[in-house]
Order: C-alpha cells, then sequence, then structure tokens
C-alpha cells in the first residue's frame, strides 16, 4: 500500500511540474495559485473519467476463453471400444 502511494505522490508532482512549466504560471502570486489549481483539478477529472470510462469497456469485454463443444459421446465410445479390446 505504502508504495503505491509513494508511486501517486510522485505522478502527482510530476504533473504538478508539467502543468506549472507548460502553462507558464507564477505560483508565488495568488493569481496563479488559482490558475494551477483549476488547471489541476479539471485535468484530474478528465483523467479520472478516462479511468472510468476504460475500466468499464474492460469489464465489458467477453473475458471467458472459448472452449470447443466435445463430443462426449464419441469419447465414451472410444474409451469403451479400447477396454473391450
Amino acid at each position: 500500500m505504502g508504495k503505491l502511494l509513494a508511486i501517486i505522490i510522485i505522478v502527482l508532482i510530476l504533473f504538478s511540474f508539467f502543468i506549472v512549466v507548460s502553462m507558464n504560471i507564477d505560483v508565488t502570486k495568488g493569481e496563479g495559485r488559482k490558475t494551477f489549481a483549476k488547471a489541476m483539478w479539471d485535468s484530474t477529472k478528465k483523467v479520472a473519467g478516462n479511468v472510468i470510462k476504460t475500466v468499464g469497456y474492460a469489464v465489458k469485454l467477453d473475458w471467458n476463453p472459448e472452449i470447443p463443444e466435445i463430443n462426449t459421446t464419441n469419447q465414451t465410445n472410444e474409451l469403451n471400444s479400447s477396454i473391450k479390446s
């Protein structure tokens, strides 16, 4: 659990840095912090929405393997004939 939390924190820090640099936000000023918070919130909502869509798609997939139908009558007859021999 600790490793997962550490990974999430590292990803959030990197993502925050990317937002600040790409949008050229000055986080030392109040307006810059508001802009950063809004951008971070909007990005987080988009990522969460994409994760939900992906998981929903994966859940709807048919994960059962296709097993060919086996003709048990022939197997029984073959088994019986091999026992009689």
